[in-house]
């Protein structure tokens, strides 16, 4: 590509180039290379939510502990009790699908004193425990509350009219506001998104045609800046503010009402949940840059702010409208978006543990385990059409989830800016309860799993708690010698780990300290004849609806519902077979207990027998 050619790339490193004004803004706080260092004596953290699906209620659990364990350490140094005097200050927030809508719930509840759900208390408001335990279930999820009308549109295998509820409930959350200390400033909330319409950029290029070459990028955020405590609400150029004591509720205020609609498009599972429809300033559009070409930023311009050959496309002024899905189908583990907003657009968290500042913690419930046996990894292997279409949907998420730098980085012990907390069932002494060989009851069905039964999701979100515990007290540690740390031997002697001479970062102090029990696995059997029923009346409702929306009517759309009734009985049949093994599988009991006998698909040498 030329100098010249700067429709796709704008040139300069500076913020400038990809704004439409060089006026300074004091509420914004603009893109720039390298972050500064945070002050002496604060340690600054990203949270990173990954993709979980039902098992969201596990990343839940996570962070309910967490608020609750720095509370407790605040608590105690206002109270000049003996711990650590140091501060920890979280700067940014960044979530896909189930992450974000962690980060929306994050949002509200962080302004709040809310009550924390310990194992045997359950029966006080939590908001995340309410949208992730007590309010989603399959059979909210198998309604018809989309369906209803005389020309209803399918937007989804599901019914998503429930997770709009929750939303709205959740945005509405209220209760004795607390000052948090370590939301010190702006706190940044990111979440990915999948854009169905694509962002348009064109590259000149010289060739025979002379119309050089167009392209659409699908991998998008949305990104929200608030101010707590009371702090002056300062953004990015492509955030929007967020103001906490607003004088309505929130799920009316129209910022906060995109917050939760950026949530729950970045959780839109692609046909499961219904898209949403995301509008936002096209300005916004001019704030993505990309790294790794030389030493600066490299700021995209979407083609209609260029002209091509002559040509000036014209600009979908003042919005620009798409609807979004799961943002894990693109970025499912928004590690960069959180390192870049703490360090810079092309700067780096100090990864030294002698030196380390700040550090990312990505919370993913489902960081998948090697697998030992390749013999058995069926899928996409047959090279059948169902084959393939499954193995190229699994594809997809794992491609969205590798990227060889944190691989990398993965790999390095003495990487102290990056850390994971995964579900462990593991119990005090490193023995694995015998109960099950899994960690997470959500898992099954591929995620879908926790939407079953209550109890599963009760299950992973105190498993949660307990995870993050563990973390913090064994594994998110510094050298004692980090200039974090106060450097004479009778601090090093009461804090130390005795594993490894490394002191926690954020120390959990008083009750807090107390284990968090290892939560029984479930026992409460799923009643798959409900689940049938339910799936049944779904279908049919969809069906029909799929029909008039077709324009099949008549005879036609008579001969096709009589075509769908005598397969779906089958499709069911094998559905509940399938669910009833993977629950069995992971030593979760079913109802009823004679299993669905389906005859076994035809295989290739049933189809081809002579080949």
């Amino acid at each position: 590509m030329s100098e010249q050619d700067t429709s796709i790339f704008s040139s300069g490193a500076s913020i400038s180039s990809g704004a439409e004004s060089n006026t300074p803004d004091p509420d914004i706080d603009p893109y720039i290379e390298r972050e500064p260092d945070p002050e002496a004596g604060v340690f600054d953290i990203g949270l990173v939510l990954a993709g979980a699906i039902s098992a969201g209620a596990y990343s839940a659990g996570v962070l309910d502990y967490l608020v609750e364990a720095l509370d407790a350490w605040e608590a105690a140094k206002s109270e000049k009790q003996d711990v650590p005097m140091h501060r920890v200050r979280i700067r940014v927030i960044a979530g896909a699908s189930a992450g974000s809508m962690n980060g929306a719930i994050a949002a509200v509840a962080l302004q709040y004193d809310f009550h924390h759900v310990r194992s045997g208390d359950n029966d006080k408001s939590n908001p995340f425990y309410d949208a992730w335990v007590k309010r989603i279930s399959i059979d909210k999820l198998l309604a018809v509350h989309d369906l209803v009308g005389k020309s209803p549109v399918v937007r989804s295998a599901l019914d998503s009219t429930i997770l709009q509820s929750i939303t709205d409930d959740s945005l509405n959350y209220k209760a004795k506001v607390k000052h948090r200390p370590y939301l010190d400033g702006r706190v940044r909330f990111i979440f990915t998104q999948g854009g169905l319409r694509g962002i348009p950029y064109f590259l000149n290029l010289n060739g025979n045609t002379n119309e050089g070459l167009a392209m659409s990028l699908h991998k998008s955020y949305r990104s929200f800046s608030i101010g707590f405590n009371g702090m002056p609400i300062r953004r990015r150029p492509d955030d929007m503010p967020l103001a906490t004591n607003i004088g309505q509720p929130k799920a009316t205020d129209v910022g906060w009402a995109s917050l939760g609609n950026a949530a729950l498009g970045s959780g839109a599972f692609p046909i499961g949940l219904a898209p949403r429809l995301e509008k936002r300033n096209v300005s916004d559009l001019n704030w993505r840059y990309v790294t790794g070409v030389g030493n600066k930023p490299i700021w995209l311009t979407p083609a209609w702010a260029s002209t091509i050959n002559g040509v000036t496309p014209t600009p979908p002024y003042p919005y620009f409208d798409e609807f979004v899905v799961d943002g894990g189908t693109m970025d499912n583990e928004p590690l960069d978006l959180a390192r870049a907003e703490m360090a810079g657009t092309v700067a780096r968290n100090e990864r030294d543990g002698l030196l380390a500042k700040r550090a990312l913690i990505m919370i993913d419930p489902f960081a998948d385990a090697l697998i030992t046996d390749f013999n058995k990894q069926e899928s996409g292997r047959s090279g059948n059409l169902i084959s393939s279409g499954i193995g190229l949907l699994g594809a997809w998420k794992n491609q969205a989830r590798f990227n060889p730098v944190d691989l990398a980085l993965a790999l390095d012990d003495s990487v102290f800016s990056r850390f994971l907390i995964a579900p462990s069932r593991k119990r005090s002494d490193g023995t694995r309860d015998p109960s099950s060989a899994f960690d997470l009851a959500s898992g099954a069905l591929g995620g879908f799993g926790g939407f079953l039964e209550e109890e599963y999701r009760r299950h992973d979100y105190l498993l949660g708690r307990r995870n993050c515990q563990q973390f913090l007290s064994n594994y998110f540690t510094l050298p004692a010698s980090n200039p974090l740390f106060p450097q004479d031997l009778m601090f090093r002697q009461r804090w130390a780990l005795a594993a490894n001479q490394e002191i926690p970062i954020i120390p959990v102090v008083g009750t807090l300290a107390d284990p968090e029990p290892l939560p029984p696995w479930p026992t409460r059997p799923v009643d798959l004849k409900a689940l049938r029923s339910q799936a049944n009346t779904r279908i049919k409702r969809v069906v029909d609806a799929s029909l008039a929306m077709a324009g099949i009517s008549g005879w036609k759309r008579w001969l096709s519902g009589v075509g769908v009734w005598f397969v779906k009985g089958e499709v069911l049949n094998r559905a509940i077979a399938a669910v009833q093994k993977d629950l069995q599988t992971r030593s979760l009991p079913t109802e009823p207990s004679t299993p669905y006998i389906t005859k076994p698909l035809p295989t290739d040498n049933d189809l081809y027998p002579d080949a």
